[in-house]
């Protein structure tokens, strides 16, 4: 991760986030800015945030915090005109909660940028501070004035759900776009085995249709099931049917050395950036996540997430 300050936007991340954004179409900003800011906040807190993520999701804050009404004065370089055209600019405090979850976890424990700038990071949380407060203030006047009708539905869909607990063999369908698929939780959370399935299966089918090759294997917030969001579990594998989980890797953000992470080993061994090729990077995805690679799976297309996780040769 290149930095020139402790700005929140001085970094490659960052800008590199700023460009994509400026090249969006209008009607995707406000879909990719909520991408930005779950990627932090739903983040698992056992699972290490990378660094780069964590300065999309700092970036993607200081532009939603650019557009309410005590904007904080921004000194960079990086220019965020492209939210003056977005589809929230009508109303950016929507997203002043989930900013500040996502500042919250980004600056706690098991996150990449603490560690990255050690001391230094609390000339990074002053320089950051008045666009927290200018999210805070946003936040506050959102519950004070009421103004949260779709919050309100949604926390009433969430009560009438009923919880999920990460079972080893629990397996779950999951939305992705017109299409579906099976999520399997594996014998270690927080890792979800996702499984192609064109249709709504039967319950007999599911045996079969989760005995193959997975589409993939990732570590997965817990906000993602637990509530209810991919309804109740259709069905249990037996022990000896649940996935394995895949190797995964780790890349440092200052040196970019490589270590591979077999789940459940504690040592880490230490690879080169090629070997690390076609894993998995240590994450946890959020909800929107999973769904948005799962549809991009389906439509034969890239999706802007696996090709963020890949090693950095």
């Amino acid at each position: 991760m290149g930095t020139w300050g402790t700005g929140p936007l001085d970094n490659d991340a960052a800008a590199d986030w700023c460009a994509e954004m400026d090249n969006a179409a209008l009607h995707r900003r406000a879909k990719l800015i909520r991408h930005a800011l779950a990627a932090a906040a739903d983040h698992h807190a056992s699972v290490y945030l990378d660094g780069d993520l964590a300065s999309e999701a700092v970036a993607a804050a200081v532009a939603v915090a650019s557009l309410l009404p005590d904007r904080p004065p921004i000194d960079s370089a990086q220019s965020l005109a492209f939210m003056q055209q977005s589809d929230i600019a009508a109303q950016p405090q929507t997203l002043a909660r989930l900013a500040l979850r996502a500042l919250n976890r980004i600056d706690g424990a098991n996150s990449e940028l603490p560690d990255f700038w050690s001391d230094d990071y609390v000339r990074v949380l002053q320089d950051r501070q008045p666009v927290r407060a200018a999210l805070e203030h946003a936040a506050a006047n959102e519950r004070a004035t009421g103004v949260q009708p779709v919050h309100a539905e949604a926390a009433k869909a969430r009560t009438a759900r009923k919880r999920v607990r990460f079972t080893p063999g629990s397996v779950l369908l999951v939305p992705a776009g017109i299409h579906r698929a099976l999520a399997v939780m594996t014998a270690r959370e927080p890792f979800i085995a996702f499984y192609g399935c064109d249709r709504d299966p039967e319950p007999s089918e599911i045996p079969a249709l989760c005995a193959g090759r997975p589409l993939f294997v990732v570590g997965v917030d817990r906000a993602a099931y637990a509530t209810g969001h991919w309804g109740p579990v259709l069905w249990r594998l037996p022990e000896q049917d649940v996935p394995a989980i895949p190797p995964i890797f780790h890349q440092d953000v200052i040196n970019g050395a490589c270590s591979i992470i077999e789940p459940g080993v504690s040592a880490r061994l230490l690879v080169s950036r090629e070997e690390c090729i076609g894993l998995e990077r240590q994450a946890s995805w959020s909800k929107e996540h999973i769904e948005s690679r799962l549809e991009d799976h389906y439509e034969g297309r890239p999706n802007v997430w696996v090709e963020a996780m890949r090693v950095k040769i």
